[in-house]
């Protein structure tokens, strides 16, 4: 009797863990939905980073940076079209990057605040691309300047397998769909992108699949008047929720390196600035 008992629990047993092995999960998850409001927190930090400033004329100086930004934003989708934004609007908490520079033996220490920080932008998806606009306020110019380089929003779509996949499952990305992660204001990718579906945890009261990705890119990247060759490389981890599909959580390790021909105090420098680099970013939702 007993042996019978126990023969039948270890059945259900192997049935319950070979279930739980052939689970497959939807990383793309339900489309966005209208009404639906986030608050997204992003921290990038750079210590030691070498700078190199080339004036001309054999006129050059190198030095050290340590550099944090940070940036706080509350996003409202207004308009969706299949799994597509469309509109929305942005309220801009905080938007600054404290820089410390030793060049020469000269240390200076900087704090740089957005002109946007407390406005809000209203973005719209036209039939000649996004367009970006302070909501019932008119910019100045150096809001305008802001709102041109403004970070499109981005489907994360193309970052994960079209088809329900498993834990363990790997599967290559292609250059281009890491816009999410880099930001809109990248173009020319090139490189490799690997993901890897490492478990599921829970993560903030919420089911997560837990990710891997190793990125090793590099693109152009505009920002206000400049175009700057930008490589990035290292590792990231995200905490995706299997409900809503937004990332909670997600961590990067890795390495940076920007260069190119940049304007200051009206004059043009060439520039190249790289180091490691550390990231953190979280996302809440506060409206479905």
């Amino acid at each position: 009797m007993f042996a019978r008992i126990l023969a039948i629990s270890l059945a259900v047993a192997g049935c319950s863990v070979a279930s739980a092995a052939d689970e497959t999960y939807d990383l793309r998850g339900p489309a966005p939905m209208k009404g639906q409001k986030s608050r997204d927190v992003l921290t990038f930090t750079m210590k030691k980073a070498s700078i190199s400033l080339d004036l001309g004329n054999d006129v050059k100086f190198d030095g050290k940076v340590d550099m944090t930004t940070v940036t706080e934003t509350e996003d409202e989708i207004l308009a969706v079209d299949g799994r597509k934004v469309t509109k929305l609007r942005t309220k801009i908490i905080k938007d600054e990057a404290k820089r410390k520079t030793t060049i020469a033996g000269d240390t200076t220490d900087e704090t740089d605040k957005k002109a946007l920080v407390g406005e809000i932008v209203f973005s719209e998806l036209t039939k000649d691309g996004w367009k970006h606009s302070l909501e019932d306020a008119t910019p100045s110019d150096k809001q305008k300047k802001e709102l041109k380089d403004f970070d499109n929003p981005e489907s994360d779509d193309d970052l994960y397998p079209a088809e329900k996949i498993k834990v363990g499952h790997e599967w290559n990305i292609d250059p281009s769909a890491f816009k999410k992660v880099l930001g809109s204001n990248i173009s020319d990718a090139k490189g490799t992108g690997k993901a890897k579906f490492l478990r599921i945890e829970k993560y903030a009261d919420e089911e997560c699949a837990v990710l891997e990705m190793d990125l090793d890119v590099t693109a152009k990247l505009k920002q206000e008047d400049s175009l700057l060759d930008v490589a990035i490389k290292g590792k990231v981890k995200i905490y995706r929720s299997i409900a809503s599909a937004i990332d909670l959580k997600f961590n990067i390790d890795g390495t940076a390196k920007f260069s190119g021909t940049v304007e200051e105090d009206g004059m043009k420098v060439n520039m190249t600035f790289g180091g490691k680099m550390v990231g953190e970013g979280t996302s809440k939702v506060i409206k479905k």
